[in-house]
């Protein structure tokens, strides 16, 4: 990975694998594939990593959308020169088979995906996204509390608008399976944008890899912040993850089955809530609150003293940040659910900045 200029602009240069040769062939000059097999390809690639059915007309435009150039051209240009063909057709071949590629290529449209400018060979230009000072982990504290509110508030705004989309904006939930700053960039326009992808994946995926696993507690059924759910009884893992992009539950001790099963009952900004309370929310508890594990002052620690709704701002954090899950299967629903969380943390930061 190098950090380079591309067109004048600063981006970085990368590959999964660091010769061209360490990927597989296509083909060869004398058995060389036609486009329409190499269209075939690229679609079983994104059909089988993403678990979509692409329509014909998006089929047909997989040569050109999912390289950096446009390939169709590109063969009717050098139809006598199948040397060139090749080296293209397997360029585009190396780039699919690397998975950070293959996903922001193809979901080049999302604000929250970093622009990819270019290619050549199996390396690739993308944008070059610093955390910046405020996502950066520091030991004994972070630069967040010496920075102005309404920054560390525009900050959080966009970190809530990124996993809006990523449960509503693509064909299906995005997981990201491993929180924290230094995973998220922040574009000259101040959108927040996923930086590190290999922890990231659609819900069939997910669903397929938290499966089936032996286990004797629900901890065993995890993926680093993504949370599954053990059978007891038949000591599997289900395919259900029990947490969300906002969720990182707390341990909780499973000797008491009893106790499991127990309403709990939160006071949050003056609303109760029962039933199954929310997990332990991890965009909460591992940037916006301390995290004392790394030494990382959360960023929307120490609010203003003139903010009005402080208090209440610090109560929702610090039970988004220390809620117990109940991983039981009752049907029971919590008066105040994900959706209103996200909700009324976007209501208390937007407020706090006027």
């Amino acid at each position: 990975m190098l950090l380079t200029k591309w067109d004048q602009t600063t981006a970085v240069f990368k590959s999964k694998k660091a010769s061209f040769f360490e990927f597989d062939y296509i083909g060869t000059e004398s058995e060389l594939p036609t486009l329409s097999t190499v269209t075939d390809i690229i679609k079983d690639t994104v059909q089988f990593n993403f678990h979509l059915e692409l329509s014909e007309g998006e089929v047909q435009e997989l040569p050109n959308s999912m390289w950096t150039r446009d390939l169709r051209n590109f063969v009717n240009r050098n139809k006598h020169d199948t040397r060139r063909i090749l080296g293209a057709y397997q360029s585009l071949y190396s780039l699919i088979q690397q998975d950070e590629y293959l996903f922001m290529q193809f979901f080049q449209n999302s604000v929250h995906i970093p622009k990819i400018y270019g290619s050549c060979g199996h390396f690739y230009a993308v944008e070059y996204l610093p955390a910046g000072k405020l996502l950066s982990l520091n030991l004994f504290g972070n630069s967040a509390t010496f920075s102005s509110w309404a920054d560390r508030v525009q900050l959080a705004l966009e970190l809530l608008n990124l996993v809006h989309s990523f449960q509503n904006d693509f064909p299906h939930p995005l997981h990201m399976c491993d929180i924290k700053g230094e995973n998220f960039g922040q574009g000259a326009n101040g959108v927040i944008k996923l930086i590190d992808t290999d922890t990231v994946f659609f819900e069939p995926k997910l669903k397929e890899m938290l499966v089936n696993d032996s286990c004797k507690v629900h901890d065993d059924c995890n993926f680093f912040d993504c949370a599954g759910f053990c059978n007891l009884r038949a000591r599997r893992c289900t395919d259900r993850r029990v947490n969300s992009n906002l969720q990182v539950r707390k341990p909780v001790k499973q000797t008491d089955k009893a106790q499991l099963s127990l309403d709990v009952r939160c006071q949050v900004t003056k609303v109760q809530v029962h039933g199954s309370c929310f997990h332990l929310q991890a965009i909460c508890s591992k940037i916006f609150s301390s995290h004392l594990a790394n030494g990382y002052s959360g960023l929307l620690d120490r609010p203003p003293p003139h903010y009005k709704d402080r208090e209440q701002l610090l109560d929702l954090l610090k039970y988004c940040s220390n809620n117990l899950i109940n991983r039981s299967r009752s049907s029971r629903t919590a008066e105040l659910n994900e959706d209103q969380v996200h909700a009324k943390l976007d209501e208390l930061l937007k407020s706090s900045k006027l």
